[in-house]
C-alpha cells in the first residue's frame, strides 16, 4: 500500500477560545478540508485520520473510490471516530471544497449519525462529488450522550 501522503490540512471555525453553549437554533460551524495527492493515493484506499477543529475527540478520515461512469463523479467515503467516553450524534456533509463557503454560511446538514463512545462507527457515509482531489467535510449540531436538548460547544 503506498504512503498516503496529505499536502494540505488546513481546519477551518467561526468559534472563539471562549465559546458559550450553543441553543437548537443556533448555527455550528466546525468543519475540515483535505487535499489528497492523488499520485500517491490508491482508489479504495484510507486517509489518515484528522481530528475535527472544534472536537477535539472526535477525527474523521476520507477515501476516494471509483469515477461512476455514467456520472463522472467520484465516490468519496468518510468514516468518523469518537474517543470521548460518551456517545455522540451530529450532522456532518462532504462537499467539493469549491463549495466550503456555502456550507459554511448556511450549515445546511441532513445527515444525521452516532459513534459510540471509544469507537470507530461501523461502515462508512458516502456521496458522490464532482471532485477528483479535495472535499470538504462539515460537522455541526454535535450532543453528548442522548441526542436532545443543548448542542455541545467546542472544546478545543
Amino acid at each position: 500500500m503506498k504512503k498516503l501522503l496529505l499536502i494540505t490540512l488546513v481546519c477551518v471555525g467561526a468559534f472563539g477560545l471562549t465559546s458559550t453553549k450553543m441553543n437548537t437554533s443556533e448555527k455550528a460551524t466546525q468543519g475540515c478540508w483535505v487535499e489528497v495527492d492523488l499520485k500517491d493515493l490508491d482508489a479504495g484506499e484510507w486517509g489518515s485520520w484528522t481530528t475535527t477543529d472544534c472536537f477535539k475527540g472526535l477525527d474523521f478520515r476520507v477515501k476516494r473510490a471509483n469515477q461512476n461512469s455514467y456520472s463522472k463523479k467520484y465516490e468519496w467515503l468518510v468514516q468518523f471516530r469518537n474517543r470521548y467516553y460518551e456517545k455522540v450524534t451530529f450532522n456532518y456533509k462532504m462537499v467539493p471544497y469549491a463549495e466550503k463557503s456555502e456550507i459554511r454560511r448556511t450549515g445546511n446538514t441532513v445527515n444525521r449519525v452516532d459513534v459510540a463512545a471509544n469507537s470507530t462507527m461501523s461502515g462508512s457515509k458516502w456521496a458522490y462529488l464532482d471532485e477528483s482531489s479535495k472535499v470538504y467535510v462539515y460537522v455541526n449540531k454535535l450532543r453528548f450522550g442522548k441526542d436532545y436538548g443543548d448542542y455541545a460547544e467546542c472544546d478545543k
